[in-house]
């Protein structure tokens, strides 16, 4: 049930239909002490260009996305793995930390232009000394999430 087409071979396709939200779309189980990949996506050569592992993580060549801002922006899951270069040049860019609930969720804002302040909003974060803001032009804020609305700022901060 569910499974709308079906293919094998060189020109196979596959579509799953999930027919509940409560239904799992695809499962792959390993064996007992699994040593391979549990999926790869590969080139037409076969090189594993993205891999599940069987620690579960993901490899490959996963680009982070970059995106421009002059401030304003509330950090969320939408911007998971971003860098963000802050670019305005007339004063500071202040980014809020909104909802998170990826596990494992970072971010890093590159103050590009004259001053970069991360904003707690409505969540707890911690940083060496309380500081909040980009020390000088050029200087980085790496954001991890700890979960439960906690927030970890690193990097060189003022």
């Amino acid at each position: 049930q569910g499974v709308e087409q079906f293919g094998i071979g060189p020109y196979g396709t596959t579509t799953i239909t999930v027919s509940t939200a409560a239904q799992k779309g695809l499962i792959v189980k390993g064996a007992a002490s699994q040593s391979a990949n549990y999926l790869e996506v590969q080139n037409s050569a076969g090189t594993a260009l993205l891999a599940v592992t069987p620690s579960g993580a993901i490899s490959g060549a996963i680009t982070p996305t970059i995106i421009t801002s002059t401030g304003g922006l509330t950090l969320n899951d939408s911007y998971n793995g971003y860098i963000i270069e802050q670019t305005g040049v007339a004063g500071s860019g202040t980014f809020t930390l909104g909802t998170v609930t990826i596990p494992g969720w970072n971010c890093m804002v590159v103050n590009i232009g004259s001053g970069v302040t991360i904003a707690s909003g409505t969540n707890t974060m911690l940083s060496p000394g309380g500081l909040k803001n980009a020390r000088t032009q050029y200087s980085s804020i790496s954001i991890y999430s700890r979960g439960s609305n906690t927030f970890l700022l690193g990097g060189d901060l003022a």
